[in-house]
């Protein structure tokens, strides 16, 4: 039988969920940090955070925009499904200025949250797969989440995130825009603007 600690632990722990951002229209910068904000208000925990990367398109019209994307990890409360993380996601966009029409469509967008994992859950439904399907084939979606958990191994594979990276072969171009550490102050600062605003 699980001591006290143990069960009072598994109570208030929950897997954590990894998503990706991107984004290639407006601001992209404060599109990113906006994003990592609303992020925080869906964790228990802090964020942890990658850098932010400007990346070539991929498989997009001519002249799409370049974006940025990261990554970050959060820590949803005890009980939330991935259906309605998903939706919590999709509010945020929203929020940010996304049409949700544009779901989808190889658009420009100010913001787009791709949910790639959650813990051990596994879905294959028409508005939610997960593991996200295109995760391991896309270099601005591995290098960033290697940035946090190089070792995560995603529900039904057998190779880690860092694996499926270095035998990627790709023609992305990614340059590091501002490191982890960076992101993590501005988001911090902007938190902490919030904060004062509020007293």
């Amino acid at each position: 039988m699980p001591s006290e600690t143990q069960s009072d632990y598994k109570k208030i722990s929950s897997p954590p969920a990894y998503v990706s951002l991107g984004s290639n229209l407006g601001n992209r910068l404060s599109a990113i940090i906006d994003a990592l904000i609303e992020l925080q208000n869906l964790s228990l925990q802090p964020l942890t955070v990658s850098s932010i990367w400007e990346t070539t398109p991929v498989n997009c019209p001519i002249n799409t925009p370049m974006f940025l994307n990261a990554a970050a990890m959060i820590t949803p409360p005890p009980d939330v499904q991935p259906e309605t993380l998903l939706k919590k996601l999709q509010d945020i966009e929203v929020k940010l200025g996304r049409n949700p029409k544009e779901k989808g469509e190889k658009l420009p967008r100010i913001i787009d949250i791709d949910l790639i994992t959650f813990g051990d859950y596994i879905r294959d439904l028409p508005e939610l797969t997960l593991p996200h399907k295109n995760a391991i084939q896309r270099k601005f979606v591995l290098l960033p989440l290697s940035q946090l958990s190089p070792h995560l191994v995603l529900p039904g594979h057998t190779q880690t995130i860092n694996e499926y990276l270095i035998k990627l072969v790709s023609n992305e171009t990614l340059t590091e825009l501002l490191p982890a550490s960076e992101v993590m102050n501005q988001l911090n600062l902007r938190l902490k603007s919030f904060s004062s605003k509020i007293k």
